[in-house]
């Protein structure tokens, strides 16, 4: 149909031109019979000057031919319906869509993509069919509901793009190394953002998310190194591993009230000033938050049972710390290096410290265990310089090797009677004072004996 359109306009053309050489023949040809005209006293209205062949045929022709030209351009833009985009490829699907697959020789760089192609629907763009290309923009219309994996992939020139309304998914590194996108919106279809979709695009500062998002995979928008600040909408249930990790400039992170899983690294080397970790997060991954140096504020929801491995590690600047009342475990290295953590409060839920979870905070201060904590692991609380006072419970079984060292500030320890075992190396304390009789102490498996231990029973 558009191919007939198209003749018409050019049969138009063709008229004007043709009216135009018509005219200027006419007067060359007649020019001789006008001057006669007018030497003979021809009556004026019974003149024909060229100006009339001009006016009556040539100009309505051009008009006409104008118009149609300029409906035809608004027509075309608005509905974007043309038969495709020179050089793009089909192949039709088994539903009577069609999927582009790829391109012949070139593409535009605003690349638009034609809702339909042989009056068919255009429904879905290949995996990897634009990867490396230089295009700077593209149109993506309604009628496309899947993207495939990589189809955009480094693509260093991109920097606006247009998503479908009827998009489902953003599959495994669809934009991976668009380093010129700078702003992203994520049409409410949206249901989840593969992994890697958006890492390493440097200068993409602006994520506005779906509101019916629910996940974002591992390193969804990891080294997006411009982003400042993102809003998790309140259907997202996961953000795995990494998902933005090393977004140097992510200031602020304000995550929903419904999710459940924080991935190992998620947040990891990002400058967020302070997170709340809603009691909907049951999962928290290792290293969540390591290397949050410009991270002051904490608080933890009631659904986490343990800190895992160093996931507040090297969070030089984190001062304050609500633990919630669940905390069971403290994992390794949870809190080490976080020297601005003057004072750390647990609920009575507390079973164990691991290896180093405190080791190198230089300010800590005061620590209050659960009366129900059973072991202190190696190198807990090494190297806390400061600390000055550590509640420790009823139920302790197990001090383990260099717990406490280089706490040169801990003058004294209260050890209950349940102690199993202890281990008195480095354990450089000026008075252990213990509850309960010396043949209880000697009943404690100790690998160092020269403590200087006061008895509070017998």
């Amino acid at each position: 149909m558009k191919v007939i359109v198209l003749y018409i306009g050019l049969v138009l053309v063709v008229l004007s031109v043709i009216s135009f050489i018509g005219c200027f023949i006419y007067r060359k040809l007649f020019n001789d019979y006008l001057n006669n005209s007018l030497n003979n006293k021809v009556k004026k209205k019974n003149r024909f000057y060229p100006r009339h062949f001009l006016n009556f045929i040539c100009l309505p022709i051009c008009i006409i031919t104008c118009l149609y030209w300029v409906m035809f351009t608004i027509f075309n833009t608005s509905d974007v319906e043309y038969e495709g985009q020179s050089g793009l490829e089909y192949v039709l699907k088994d539903d009577d869509t069609y999927k582009i697959v790829g391109f012949e020789k070139w593409i535009d760089k605003e690349l638009i993509i034609p809702k339909k192609y042989n009056d068919k629907v255009v429904t879905e763009i290949g995996a990897g069919v634009f990867r490396g290309t230089y295009i700077t923009s593209v149109y993506i219309p309604d009628t496309i509901t899947d993207i495939g994996s990589e189809t955009f992939s480094g693509c260093v020139s991109l920097s606006t793009v247009r998503l479908p309304s009827n998009l489902k998914e953003i599959k495994n590194e669809t934009f991976m190394n668009c380093t010129a996108l700078k702003t992203i919106l994520i049409p409410d279809s949206v249901v989840s953002i593969g992994n890697a979709a958006f890492q390493n695009c440097f200068n993409l500062k602006t994520v506005s998310l779906s509101n019916n998002l629910v996940l974002i995979d591992n390193y969804a928008f990891s080294f997006c190194e411009r982003l400042v600040e993102v809003v998790i909408p309140n259907n997202v249930i996961y953000i795995k591993d990494s998902a933005f990790s090393n977004c140097l400039n992510l200031e602020k992170v304000v995550l929903s009230s419904n999710i459940e899983e924080i991935g190992a690294y998620a947040f990891s080397s990002t400058p967020i000033e302070e997170i709340i970790i809603p009691d909907s997060v049951i999962n928290l991954g290792e290293s969540a938050f390591h290397n949050c140096k410009l991270l002051t504020l904490v608080k933890i929801g009631n659904g986490i049972t343990n800190i895992p491995e160093k996931t507040f590690a090297n969070c030089i600047n984190l001062a304050n710390i609500d633990l919630g009342e669940n905390i069971l475990y403290v994992d390794d290295g949870a809190f080490s290096s976080c020297k601005k953590l003057t004072n750390i409060v647990f609920s009575d839920k507390l079973i164990g410290i691991e290896k180093n979870a405190f080791n190198d905070c230089s300010e800590l201060r005061n620590v209050t265990l659960s009366k129900n904590t059973e072991y202190i692991q190696e190198n807990a609380f090494y190297n806390c310089t400061k600390l000055e006072n550590i509640y420790i419970g009823e139920n302790l079984f197990y001090v383990y090797r260099c717990a406490f060292y280089g706490c040169y500030s801990l003058k004294e320890l209260v050890l209950p009677n349940t102690l199993k075992y202890i281990d008195g190396n480095y354990l450089e304390i000026d008075n252990i004072y213990y509850n309960g009789s010396k043949e209880e102490w000697d009943k404690v498996e100790k690998d160092d004996v020269n403590l200087n231990v006061i008895f509070t029973k017998g």
